[in-house]
Parts: C-alpha cells; structure tokens; sequence
C-alpha cells in the first residue's frame, strides 16, 4: 500500500510537471504583445513601400516623364517640378532644340530667346553651316554673301575640292585659272601624280626637265 502511494505521489508530480512544461512553452511561443509588435512591423514595411513609389513618382515628374503622376504629387512639389520643366524648356530654347515650346515662355524670356536664335542663325550664315537666310536681316544678308563669296574664291584659289568656278566674276576666274595653271607646273616639276602635262603651256612642256618621269 506504501509502495502504490509512493508510485501514485511520483506520477502526479510528473504530471503536474509535464503540464507546468507544457504551458511555459505555449507562453513563450506567444510572448506577450506579440501579435502587436508583427502588426507594427507589417505597417512600417507597407509606408516604407509607399514612400519609394511616392519618391519614384517625384523623380519621374522631375525629368519629365511619361510615368509621371501629377495627381500623387504634393502642392509644394508641383510647384518645384513645374519650376524645373521651366528651366529645362528654356535651356531647349536656347539652344535651338525641336523640344523647345515658346508658348510656356514668359513674355521676357520670349524675347530673350528669340535674340538668341536670330544670333546663333547669323552665325551659322557667317561660318557657312546650314541656316536659315530667309531670318536674316538686309544687311545681314549682304555679310553672309560677301563672306560665302571670299570663302569660295579662297577655296578655288587654293585648289580646293569645294572652289566652285561658276560663283567667281571674270577677273576671279582668270586668277583661278593661272593659279591651276602654276600648280600644275609645280606638281609636273616635282614628278607628282597630280601633274596634267596636257595642261602645260608649250614652252613649258618642251622643256626637258619639265618633263614627268625623266
């Protein structure tokens, strides 16, 4: 009988231990404020998502962006993203771009842009680049044709390929003849390849050391 209370009294402690294990590990798994802490850190991840698409948006309508969207944007940054296409639209302006829209100019910048353009066209008459010399003014006009005229000369002068003779007046054009000629005479001498012994004057062709490849 001692012996079944003895056996009795150590399976209630086990019992009573196993149960006491039991419920310790439940709690732990369960800490308290658990379901909390995860709802917590769950909305952090989600505004933290928001703010990166809201900076995105930003970035897009900074750079003017298909994927821009106006309405996400706050008050303030409209303001600095219109305050930004202003200045991008301005700098396409002066520098002659297609994506230039003068109508979202002020009506002070309309004027400075357009002494710009007129500047950077004259220019380009002056140097010989393409242009536009319907822009130009009278005067502007005769410059850009008196410059176009002494370039060609030049060229015809100097034998190059861009000379063309039909620009030059008489005179000019009897100088560019003896200047050929006196290449010619000079290129035969030196035995060069260029030389056109056709093109010689008779007295120079009969001299012998006038004569390629002797």
């Amino acid at each position: 009988m001692i012996r079944l209370n003895v056996v009795f009294t150590v399976l209630t402690v086990f019992c009573c231990l196993s149960l006491a294990s039991l419920v310790h590990g439940q709690n732990s798994s369960n800490p308290p404020g658990g379901k909390a802490a995860s709802s917590q850190s769950s909305s952090g991840s989600v505004t933290n998502a928001k703010h990166l698409e809201h900076e995105q948006n930003l970035w897009d309508c900074m750079n003017s962006s298909l994927l821009c969207n106006q309405s996400d944007l706050r008050p303030s940054e409209k303001q600095e993203v219109a305050s930004a296409n202003q200045k991008e639209n301005l700098l396409d302006c002066l520098e002659g771009l297609l994506d230039c829209n003068t109508s979202s100019l002020p009506a002070g910048q309309v004027s400075e842009v357009s002494k710009i353009q007129h500047e950077q066209n004259l220019s380009s008459c002056l140097t010989g680049d393409n242009c536009n010399t319907a822009l130009l003014t009278k005067d502007e006009t005769t410059e850009v044709e008196n410059l176009s005229h002494e370039r060609n000369l030049l060229a015809c002068e100097t034998g190059n390929a861009l000379c063309d003779p039909r620009k030059l007046s008489a005179s000019e054009f009897e100088q560019f003849q003896e200047a050929q000629r006196q290449r010619n005479t000079v290129a035969c001498e030196a035995h060069d390849w260029s030389c056109e012994p056709a093109n010689l004057q008779a007295t120079e062709a009969l001299a012998p050391a006038n004569t390629p490849g002797k």
